[in-house]
């Protein structure tokens, strides 16, 4: 049993992946959606960001639930070769949002107008305003790229 006057910790986790050919963009949509939901049951946060055929994904929130969803993903057929690029914990959460984000390199207004979770590279941009500590770091260095 924890002490609730105990800080709350995050726990930061990016790795970088190559997708197979079985991931899509419908499949890619589909599995956000389902993240979605199971992210916000276990107070997970994040951001999937899809460029030069490469993966970038920043997961946070309780270190347990992290690393159990992390496992998966590692198992996960659809990613190959992932690499854990960071490890870290705060006492605040980084990402202001529960759910996972997406980004593609090539924007695609399609999405943007069915799906809230979907942003394209400059929205990306502009939303590291809000994002704090390494993790802004990694998300700049990501994203900032011609």
């Amino acid at each position: 049993m924890s002490d609730s006057n105990t800080p709350k910790k995050y726990f930061h986790l990016a790795y970088i992946s190559h997708p197979s050919e079985s991931l899509t963009k419908k499949s890619l949509v589909e599995l956000l959606v389902k993240a979605q939901q199971y992210n916000i049951q276990r107070e997970i946060s994040g951001i999937l960001i899809i460029r030069d055929k490469s993966i970038f994904q920043l997961i946070e929130g309780d270190e347990v639930e992290v690393r159990d969803l992390y496992n998966k993903i590692e198992k996960d057929p659809r990613h190959q070769h992932p690499v854990t690029v960071y490890e870290g914990i705060s006492s605040m959460r980084s990402i202001p949002f529960l759910g996972m984000g997406l980004t593609l390199d090539q924007s695609d207004d399609h999405l943007a107008d069915e799906h809230a979770f979907y942003f394209n590279r400059e929205q990306a941009l502009k939303f590291t305003a809000l994002v704090t500590g390494k993790v802004k770091d990694l998300l700049l260095e990501y994203l900032d790229h011609d």
